[in-house]
C-alpha cells in the first residue's frame, strides 16, 4: 500500500515527547520494512526510514498555534491522491477529511476528549476513522464513531533492560494540575525516597503551575526534575527507578509512560482509574490501588520492589510492541482500502458478507498460486528420485539407496503438507460468514497431538483461559498449523509448548501461543510471515492460512521471540464471555521469599 503518515510539525519524529510524535515513526518504519510506500510528513529533524516530507522548510518550532499547522496538514492532504491511505496524527486532519471523499483516511485520537473536541469530532462523521488509544477514551464518548481501539506500543530493543534499579521513584507527566505531580511528590515524603521527575511545561496552565505550586515543593536534593528529556536520558531516569508513579487524573488517552517504564523492567504504581488498568496486571507488572488513597499508593510503591523486573518488560514484549501495533493499524488500513470507506464502528462486529466474500476470493487466489510453486519443488525432486531409482536402482549400495528413500519420504511429506494446506484453503471459503461457538482449548489441542501423532512428553500445555469463541474445525486448523510448524523448527526431542492466556492488550480476547525452541524469526521477516507471498514461500503457505483463518475470527496473527530463544506465534481471538481468568484454587501459587540481600518469586 501506499500511505502517508501526518505527524505535528513542531517536534522530531520519533523521540520527541509524546505518542503524536513516537506512533508515527513506529508505524512509517514498520510499514516500509514490510514493503509497503511511506511518506512521512513531520519535522525536518525528524528520523525516518520512510520518505520524510517538510512542508515548512526547518520552521515548524517558531511558533504552535494554527497558522503553522495549517499549511503543514493542507500540503499533506493535497497529496492525498498519491497514496492509498491517510493517517493523521494531529487534531485538524479530520477538519480536512470531512471535505475529501477519494482517499481513506484514519485518525489516532492522541488528546484527551475534551467537551469541545467531542464537539468537534461528532461533525467529522464517518469521513475519517477515529482510532482511540484505549477503551476507557473510547468509553468516555459513546458518541462518537470510533472505528477500532489499538493501544500505543513500543519497540522493546529500544529500552535497555535496568534489572539494578538505582533506589528512586520516577514520575514522568504534565506540570498541569490534574497530572498527578503533586500526589507524587506526596509519595516521595511519606516514604522518605527520592524523587526524579520529567515534566512536560509547554502549555501555559502547566508553566503557571509549575512556578507556582511544584515549583516550591521541590526545592531540596531530595527532587530532580527535566523538562522534556532527549530519549537515552528518559530511558536511563527510568530503568534506574525503583517504580513509576502515574497519579494523573485518568484523562490521558493512554498511559505510555508507563509502558515504557516496563520495557525497561521498572513496575507501574498508579491509581486505578482511565486507562491504565489496561496497561497494569496487578502483581504483575506493576499495582493499583484506589484513586486518591495515599496510604495505599506508599504501601503498593513499596511492594513494587519485590516484582521481578524481567515479568514487566516480558509484559509490554507480549501486549505492548510496536509489531502488535502495526499489526492492527495494517488491519485497519486495509479495510479502508478493500472497502473504500472506514471500518465499522467500535463495537461493531458486523461485516459486509459479500465483500468479505469478495476479499478472500482475491486472497485464495494469492494463496493458490503461491502453493503451486510449493507443489513443484517436492515433486521435481520426486520425479528425479524416482528415475534415478528406475534406471540406477540395481547398482546404489544400501547406504545411498537408503539416502534416496529418506530424500523421496521426506518431499512426499512435504507434498502432503501442501496438499493439507490446499484443503484448508477450501476451509477458508467456507468459513466466510459462519458463527464461533465456545471451544474447549484442552481437548482440541489433545485432537490436534494425537492427528500429529506426537508424544506427550514434547507437547507442554499451560491454559490459563480454558475456552474461546471460534468456528472448533477453524481453530483446529490454526493450533494445527502453528504446532506442526514449531515442531519443523524445533530439533528432535525439543518440546513445544501451547499456552492460552487473558490478552491484555484487547479485553475481551484471548491469546494463544505455541512456541518452539529452534532459531527464531528475523525481525526483517516477522511482518510478512503471515502473507502468501511469490516472494518468499520458504515457509509455505501455512501461516498465511492461519492469518486468513484468525482474521475471520476478529483475531489477529503475530509473532515474537520466545523469551530463552526460539519463536512464539501468537493468535488473539474472542474469549467466552464467563471464563474467569483467576488461577484455580489448586493451582500453585507465587510465593515472595526473601533471601539475606533480595526479594524474589518463587
Amino acid at each position: 500500500m501506499r500511505i502517508l503518515q501526518l505527524a505535528p510539525p513542531w517536534l522530531p519524529v520519533p523521540w520527541a515527547s509524546g505518542s503524536e510524535y513516537l506512533v508515527p515513526g513506529l508505524l512509517s518504519d514498520g510499514l516500509v520494512h514490510g514493503g509497503h510506500e511511506v511518506t512521512l510528513v513531520a519535522s525536518h529533524a525528524s528520523r525516518t526510514r520512510a520518505r520524510l516530507l517538510d512542508v515548512l522548510n526547518g520552521h515548524s518550532g517558531v511558533s504552535r498555534d494554527i497558522a503553522t499547522l495549517l499549511p503543514h496538514v493542507m500540503a499533506a492532504f493535497q497529496r492525498r491522491g498519491e497514496n492509498d491511505v491517510v493517517h493523521d496524527h494531529t487534531e485538524l486532519g479530520p477538519a480536512l477529511a470531512t471535505f475529501v471523499n477519494d482517499t481513506p483516511t484514519v485518525h489516532t485520537l492522541h488528546y484527551p476528549l475534551t467537551d469541545v473536541r467531542r464537539l468537534y469530532l461528532g461533525q467529522v462523521g464517518p469521513r475519517a476513522a477515529l482510532v482511540a488509544a484505549s477503551h476507557a477514551q473510547a468509553s468516555c464518548a459513546p458518541e462518537l464513531p470510533i472505528a477500532a481501539v489499538i493501544h500505543h506500543g513500543v519497540r522493546p530493543e529500544d529500552y535497555p533492560l535496568a534489572t539494578t534499579p538505582d533506589g528512586y521513584l520516577a514520575f514522568v507527566g504534565s506540570a498541569s494540575p490534574d497530572g498527578g505531580a503533586e500526589e507524587a511528590i506526596v509519595v516521595a515524603e511519606q516514604l522518605g525516597v527520592r524523587l526524579r521527575m520529567a515534566l512536560d511545561v509547554s502549555t501555559p496552565a502547566e508553566r503557571e503551575h509549575w512556578a507556582t505550586v511544584l515549583r516550591p515543593r521541590v526545592d531540596g536534593p531530595r527532587f530532580d526534575i527535566v523538562f522534556s528529556p532527549e530519549r537515552l536520558v528518559m530511558n536511563a531516569l527510568l530503568g534506574g527507578a525503583d517504580a513509576l508513579l502515574v497519579t494523573g487524573s485518568g484523562t490521558e488517552p493512554f498511559p505510555l509512560a508507563a509502558v515504557e517504564a516496563n520495557a525497561c523492567g521498572t513496575p507501574v504504581v498508579g491509581f486505578a482509574i482511565g486507562a491504565l488498568p489496561e496497561v497494569v496486571e496487578d502483581g504483575v507488572n506493576g499495582f493499583l490501588v484506589a484513586a486518591g488513597d495515599h496510604d495505599l499508593l506508599c504501601a503498593a510503591t513499596e511492594r513494587a520492589t519485590w516484582l521481578d523486573r524481567s515479568k514487566c518488560r516480558a509484559h509490554v514484549v507480549e501486549g505492548f510492541s510496536a509489531t502488535r501495533m502495526l499489526t492492527d493499524y495494517h488491519a485497519l488500513y486495509r479495510s479502508a482500502v478493500e472497502t473504500g470507506h472506514v471500518s465499522p464502528g467500535y463495537g461493531d462486529r458486523s461485516a459486509d458478507s459479500s465483500t468479505e466474500a469478495e476479499s478472500h476470493l482475491e486472497w485464495a487466489s494469492t494463496v493458490l498460486t503461491a502453493a503451486g510453486h510449493d507443489l513443484r519443488n517436492p515433486l521435481t525432486t520426486i520425479v528425479g528420485l524416482a528415475e534415478t531409482l528406475i534406471e540406477n536402482g540395481t547398482r546404489l549400495d544400501a547406504d545411498s539407496l537408503a539416502a534416496v528413500q529418506r530424500h523421496l519420504l521426506s518431499s512426499c511429506r512435504r507434498l502432503r503438507s501442501t496438499l493439507d494446506d490446499l484443503l484448508d484453503v477450501r476451509h477458508v471459503m467456507r468459513r466466510v460468514g459462519s458463527l464461533a461457538e465456545p471451544v474447549d482449548l484442552a481437548q482440541l489441542v489433545s485432537d490436534v497431538a494425537a492427528d500429529l501423532a506426537i508424544d506427550d512428553h514434547l507437547l507442554d500445555v499451560d491454559l490459563r483461559v480454558p475456552e474461546c469463541l471460534a468456528d472448533r474445525i477453524g481453530l483446529k486448523h490454526i493450533v494445527g498449523n502453528l504446532v506442526s510448524n514449531a515442531l519443523e523448527q524445533s530439533d528432535e526431542g525439543q518440546v513445544v509448548t501451547v499456552r492460552s492466556f487473558p490478552d491484555q492488550a484487547r479485553p475481551g480476547m484471548t491469546t494463544i501461543a505455541v512456541e518452539d525452541r529452534g532459531p527464531g524469526v528475523p525481525d526483517d521477516r516477522k511482518q510478512s510471515l503471515f502473507l502468501p507471498s511469490l516472494d518468499d514461500i520458504r515457509d509455505g503457505i501455512g501461516l498465511a492460512i492461519v492469518s486468513a483463518l484468525t482474521q475471520l475470527e476478529r483475531g489477529q496473527a503475530w509473532v515474537t521471540d520466545r523469551p530463552g530463544g526460539g519463536a512464539s506465534f501468537r493468535v488473539s481471538l474472542p474469549n467466552r464471555p464467563a471464563v474467569s481468568t483467576a488461577p484455580r484454587a489448586d493451582e500453585k501459587q507465587p510465593q515472595l521469599v526473601r533471601s539475606d540481600d533480595s526479594l524474589a518469586v518463587d
